[in-house]
């Protein structure tokens, strides 16, 4: 039975990549050796000092590259575990924003907004009481579920039970 995993296309997506730059790589421990197989041929020859640098300078800048393509394959790797599993997934942000929407109809509510509307004239103490609200959900993170779930008093909200 087929399940869905958040990031799997994002995952796809960076090993397609990913491999193309590897392959595209590959060209350049080829031309390394290319101009290896023209230097050991001309020794004796006075172009052989300039195909030694050459040689040289191919082969550090195969290496630092092939350090920079691993690098960034493993940061790219970190973020999308980041993103698609941690604290930056859509559940993860899902949940956040609607502790956000709670702890804002609790300062509300706490500063007696209109119950059927949730209007207020004034919005003074607004801020107090919704810095009450974050200190309370910072207090509560591991069961910010049971938070959220005793949510205010919105009108029209269905009974709990």
């Amino acid at each position: 039975m087929p399940t869905y995993r958040a990031g799997s296309y994002h995952h796809k997506m960076d090993f397609m990549l990913h491999s193309l730059t590897i392959i595209a790589w590959f060209n350049m421990p080829y031309v390394c050796w290319n101009i290896f197989t023209q230097w050991s041929a001309e020794k004796t020859t006075t172009r052989d000092s300039e195909l030694f640098v050459l040689l040289a300078v191919a082969i550090l800048v195969t290496i630092v590259t092939l350090v920079v393509i691993i690098v960034r394959i493993l940061r790219v790797r970190a973020k999308r575990r980041i993103l698609q599993d941690e604290l930056l997934s859509i559940n993860s942000c899902a949940i956040l924003w609607l502790a956000v929407v709670v702890a804002h109809f609790r300062a509300l509510e706490a500063i007696g907004a209109d119950p059927d509307d949730m209007r207020l004239d004034s919005y003074q103490n607004y801020t107090q009481e919704l810095a009450k609200q974050a200190r309370s959900l910072c207090s509560h993170l591991r069961q910010i579920y049971e938070w959220v779930d005793r949510g205010p008093t919105l009108p029209g909200a269905l009974p709990k039970g």
